[in-house]
């Protein structure tokens, strides 16, 4: 599961930008998801950029990591995102 859209980072424009979740952590208290975002030119290169976020977890939502692209597609800076 990943998302692709064109993206500019650090002031290069990125086409069809690869942007995955990478590692996903749950709170202690299982409230929440802590989650980074790799952004990558394909699949198969390393990230160029690496972003933060967290979101609630609803322990009857799904899995944790679809929950996570849930969130992501909420944002304006993501809702035009494709999901592959």
């Amino acid at each position: 599961m990943a998302l692709i859209q064109d993206t500019v980072i650090k002031g290069l424009k990125v086409e069809n930008c690869y942007i995955a979740v990478g590692s996903i952590t749950l709170a202690a208290d299982r409230t929440e998801i802590y989650f980074n975002l790799n952004f990558s030119v394909t699949k198969e290169h390393p990230p160029l950029f690496t972003d933060y976020f967290t979101c609630s977890y609803d322990i009857d939502g799904g899995e944790i990591v679809e929950q996570a692209y849930t969130y992501l597609k909420s944002l304006s800076r993501f809702s035009g995102a494709a999901d592959v």
